[in-house]
């Protein structure tokens, strides 16, 4: 399916033609426009899809992160997955994020599960963070998927002064597996754990700091959690 195809799709659904509770995009060549298409949809009142597999669609990042930002005026959605998209900081400027997510404060409350794995979320310089900007919108995600997306110690320590700040959180499961983080990254994240009571698993295979004592501390912390 084409973006075109998904036009159509989108049209149905907006007219009411076509309720869905699900859609399935994964591996259709959509790109920006198909994206367009989404965020319509998405939009749509009432709209009753309570899952999105958008995997592998080419995508792109200030697309991407408008179909993120569509979801601050949805309350059906749950699951969202948006593995594999070519969304990234590289070459994109503060600009381009502000003009892809307007009215930065508004948050999503329904989304559970987040797929933003092979992407490379990682911020290229010290004020633009994509990956930041899109936690930002949702407080409700319970699973967070970010394996192989090049996140840094320097993403996490953001993060981490982001939680800091009031702000319910109700992560419980975040697969980190395959980044770059060392063990300052993971010493950040025992002090996410510690704000983030839900939090109970973490998945850092892969990480150079996955050997680190602060990494024993952090699971020593989570399976303690666990046994309550």
């Amino acid at each position: 399916i084409t973006a075109t195809g998904l036009s159509h799709i989108a049209d149905a659904v907006a007219s009411r033609l076509l309720p869905i509770a699900g859609l399935n995009m994964s591996e259709n060549p959509l790109g920006p426009e198909g994206a367009h298409h989404i965020c319509k949809i998405l939009e749509t009142e009432d709209c009753q899809i309570a899952e999105l597999r958008c995997v592998s669609c080419k995508l792109g990042t200030i697309p991407a992160l408008k179909i993120l930002h569509s979801l601050t005026r949805n309350t059906s959605l749950a699951y969202l997955f948006l593995n594999d998209n070519g969304i990234g900081d590289d070459g994109i400027s503060k600009e381009e994020i502000s003009s892809a997510l307007p009215g930065s404060e508004a948050v999503n409350h329904t989304l559970k599960m987040l797929g933003l794995s092979h992407n490379d979320l990682t911020g290229s310089n010290n004020d633009i963070s994509i990956f930041l900007a899109i936690l930002k919108m949702f407080d409700s995600v319970e699973s967070l998927s970010t394996n192989d997306c090049k996140l840094t110690c320097r993403d996490i320590i953001n993060l981490q002064k982001e939680i800091a700040k009031p702000k319910k959180w109700e992560l419980k499961k975040w697969n980190l597996n395959n980044n770059d983080l060392d063990r300052r990254g993971v010493n950040a994240l025992k002090e996410i754990a510690k704000k983030v009571s839900s939090l109970s698993e973490v998945f850092l295979d892969g990480n150079i700091g996955c050997h680190s004592k602060a990494h024993d501390g952090l699971q020593k912390l989570l399976e303690k959690r666990k046994r309550k």
